[in-house]
């Protein structure tokens, strides 16, 4: 960038009266140079020699400027990537949303014909210089595959590829092909109807931050995670994928391996075995979803601000972990906003340094062991949304609740809770229609004689359970 500081605005006023052309050059012949000039002409002619050197560098960064434009105009798609494209549709089935056995007439994907740009077609993306193919996002496109077409891994270029969704008709995914796509970043096959093993060459992709094998019956060992070279992985998805071997095996071999790990989802896999310290290594989780597998031990206090600076969210439900206090260190993370410890088998009291989670937008505690009250310190918890603590053991009595006027769902069902609960008559909630809430009502207040009738949802959450409480 040139800067031209204190030139006399009489520069700028003689150089737009010559109006010089950005092509035109300077031209200082021999007879007239400045040296045999009189002063007042050397003078003028040093005056026009700076507002054409302006001139000329204002031409210059215009003309810089639209050749910048220029190139900034998107290629076409290379032909051989859009012929490998039309192969990769010809290997397509396409079915009809309502009815999932009939083949429906080849209207998906009607963007792809030949002749037409393939930057342009439907859930292609392409590199704006080279025209090649960079992006493949065809999720839930209704599609039935065969198998993964050769012509696709002739997309080289490929940064992005989602399948998800879709039926691959072939419960066993070819285990070559993968290692020509070394660009690939981002990589979603969840819910495509696989089996057997991941093959391997897919934890050799070294570029790969997302990976997403959820919801398929395939089997993963730990042997896999340790072959492999995802060093930089930063999402990590396999619910629903058969992990063998412990799970003290596979959380060494995730923190050895993937050490820059934000989300990692092993949702029903089913994991067996304590959790072990080494998932503390991986301080980059902000999601941990180790949900409906077969956990066993104590509930370790494990998940602390100093292991997980930046969590928020942690979900633990529905292991089989052995009778355990409620882990105080999950009262430090400050960031966390969903907590789900239902079926943990909790006992004891819950912590009133629980109501320093002040990002909590859902707690779930539901189907424990608790003693006690719970605690009027969740009154701090004014984000919340979702509280679950049904069938949890909990007694006493719970005015603070009308505090929490966020709430949109409260299952309060099977435990031992006394006191007025039409309190909750003062949350204050969105705008929608009148519900009937005769059971809500009959429940707390038969004993007074009340009936049931409409209430005003906007007094209410959308969805409440108290059932089944012992009202004195």
């Amino acid at each position: 960038m040139y800067v031209f500081a204190h030139l006399p605005s009489s520069i700028y006023a003689y150089a737009a009266e010559k109006k010089y052309m950005c092509s035109s050059r300077l031209l200082l012949s021999p007879e007239k140079s400045p040296a045999a000039m009189p002063t007042h002409i050397t003078s003028l002619f040093t005056f026009g020699f700076l507002a054409e050197i302006l001139l000329l560098v204002h031409c210059s960064h215009a003309l810089s400027a639209n050749s910048s434009a220029s190139q900034q105009v998107p290629a076409r798609c290379r032909r051989d990537q859009a012929a490998a494209l039309l192969t990769v549709k010809r290997s397509f089935s396409f079915t009809d949303k309502d009815d999932y056995f009939m083949a429906a007439a080849t209207i998906a994907l009607s963007s792809w014909t030949e002749g037409t740009d393939c930057c342009r077609w439907e859930g292609v993306g392409c590199d704006n210089v080279t025209g090649r193919v960079t992006a493949l996002d065809l999720p839930e496109r209704n599609l039935y595959i065969s198998g993964l077409h050769p012509s696709l891994f002739r997309l080289t270029s490929l940064q992005y590829l989602n399948l998800a969704s879709n039926t691959f008709t072939s419960s066993q995914l070819q285990v070559s092909g993968f290692q020509s796509l070394t660009q690939l970043t981002y990589l979603n096959l969840s819910g495509c109807n696989f089996d057997f093993q991941v093959p391997v060459d897919i934890f050799r992709l070294t570029n790969l931050v997302t990976l997403d094998l959820g919801r398929n019956g395939w089997e993963l060992r730990p042997s896999t995670i340790v072959a492999s070279d995802l060093g930089k992985l930063k999402e990590l998805h396999l619910e629903q994928v058969n992990i063998t071997g412990t799970a003290p095996e596979f959380f060494k071999a995730l923190a050895n391996h993937f050490p820059l790990l934000q989300i990692l989802r092993l949702n029903r896999c089913p994991l067996s075995g304590p959790l072990h310290p080494s998932l503390s290594r991986l301080h980059s989780l902000s999601v941990i979803d180790l949900g409906y597998n077969s956990l066993t031990g104590p509930l370790p206090d494990l998940f602390t601000h100093s292991n997980f600076p930046s969590l928020r969210e942690l979900v633990l439900a529905d292991n089989r972990f052995e009778p355990s206090a409620f882990p105080l260190g999950i009262t430090g993370l400050k960031n966390l906003m969903i907590l789900d410890l239902e079926s943990t088998n909790l006992v004891g009291a819950i912590p009133t340094s629980i109501g320093s989670l002040m990002s909590l937008t859902e707690l779930h505690i539901g189907w424990n062991s608790f003693s006690g009250r719970l605690p009027s310190a969740l009154s701090n918890l004014t984000n919340l949304i979702i509280l679950d603590c049904q069938h949890s053991g909990l007694s006493g009595q719970i005015p603070w609740l009308t505090s929490l006027t966020r709430l949109e769902s409260v299952s309060l069902a099977n435990n031992n809770f006394t006191g007025k609960l039409v309190l909750l008559k003062r949350l204050q909630l969105a705008k929608s229609s009148t519900y009937q809430v005769c059971y809500i009502v009959f429940w707390i207040d038969a004993r007074r004689g009340d009936r049931c009738g409409p209430v005003e949802s906007s007094h209410f959450p959308r969805h409440i359970t108290l059932l089944s409480n012992i009202i004195r």
